[in-house]
């Protein structure tokens, strides 16, 4: 059994560490305050969501009243060029 840190899951996962932490179906084990991960159960998990993915497209939801997506804002833009003027 390998334990690895967060710092090294992240980089096993090619993930950030931010996002090993809002994930929550990654198995992972607490102890002594620390967020731990076993390299045995990322490469199961990794396994279950690859296999997953082709058969698991009859399971999404299409009702209307099913769980809402996160809204996705639009960034203002840093800077605006000047329109080009018409008259000469």
């Amino acid at each position: 059994m390998t334990i690895l840190t967060i710092a090294e899951a992240a980089v096993f996962l090619r993930l950030s560490r931010r996002t090993m932490y809002t994930l929550k179906d990654i198995p992972r084990v607490r102890y002594a305050g620390k967020l731990l991960y076993v390299l045995e159960d990322l490469e199961a998990w990794v396994r279950s969501r690859q296999e997953g993915a082709a058969g698991n497209l009859t399971s999404v939801k299409t009702n209307a009243n099913s769980e809402r997506l996160p809204r996705i804002r639009r960034r203002r833009a840093i800077f605006v060029l000047p329109k080009e003027s018409q008259s000469k």
